[in-house]
């Protein structure tokens, strides 16, 4: 068995060739979010330093969110294209597991944390590799208050965060839970072989996504759907097509 894992959600973009037991490539670019010309190049280099071809994968894994909401149309439409022109089955594997998966040994509450900018992070918990609570996009404050609920619900006394939200609210984490830990920055990018590594135990399940349902999870609103519906509730565009003599769509 043999999965090409692709990673877009955030400015690492990530190509990795793995099985259940073995990562055999894997290559990280910490460039930003270029990965429109980058990925197609990241993939191909794959292939040529192992050996193996499209047509050797038994199935195509991509990080469906949350996180940047073009880096994420960028993975998800090559996954599906090579997929597609392949004839292999594809499995989406959400940010979030994929960071988690990171310390999914290390005993405690996991919580991996995303800047989703506006003052707020991606998060979910995790205990034993298992998620306890939805993808969300919280406040610091709001973070605190679930993180002590989850505590007592579960009897566990420590919760580890990872990810790079961590950088940007670290200061106010320790403000609200004390002296929260935080792993070793080496475990907060989304490593790509994490998410072949699930992508492997959901294709030995049987577990595939519909190649032409799977969708990002964004868990918000882009900026752009924002003002959209921000101006249609204001009568925007209708109002300013009655103006113009126009008819609305």
């Amino acid at each position: 068995m043999l999965i090409l894992s692709i990673d877009t959600a955030t400015p690492v973009a990530g190509v990795a060739l793995v099985d259940d037991k073995k990562t055999y490539y894997e290559a990280l670019a910490n460039t930003g979010y270029k990965h429109s010309r980058t990925l197609l190049e990241m993939i191909d280099v794959s292939f040529r330093q192992t050996g193996y071809t499209l047509g050797d994968v038994d199935a195509i894994a991509i990080t469906t969110g949350p996180g940047s909401f073009t880096g994420l149309r960028i993975g998800l439409a090559t996954a599906k294209g090579l997929a597609l022109a392949a004839g292999k089955p594809l499995i989406g594997i959400p940010t979030l597991d994929a960071i988690a998966h990171n310390l999914s040994w290390k005993p405690g509450l996991i919580c991996p944390l995303l800047n989703a900018r506006k003052g707020e992070v991606y998060t979910s918990f995790y205990q034993s590799g298992k998620r306890l609570t939805d993808y969300q996009a919280l406040s610091p404050e709001d973070l605190a208050r679930m993180a002590n609920q989850i505590m007592e619900q579960t009897g566990d006394t420590t919760i580890t965060f990872l990810g790079d939200g961590v950088s940007e609210y670290r200061s106010m984490l320790h403000d609200f839970l004390g002296e929260a830990l935080v792993s070793p920055p080496e475990y907060w990018l989304p490593r790509v072989s994490a998410v072949g590594s699930l992508a492997a135990g959901r294709y030995l399940c049987g577990q595939l996504d519909d190649l032409f349902s799977l969708a990002p999870t964004y868990v918000r609103q882009s900026e752009a759907e924002v003002r959209m519906r921000r101006l249609e509730g204001e009568g925007g565009f209708g109002a300013e097509n009655q103006e113009n003599g126009t008819k609305g769509s």
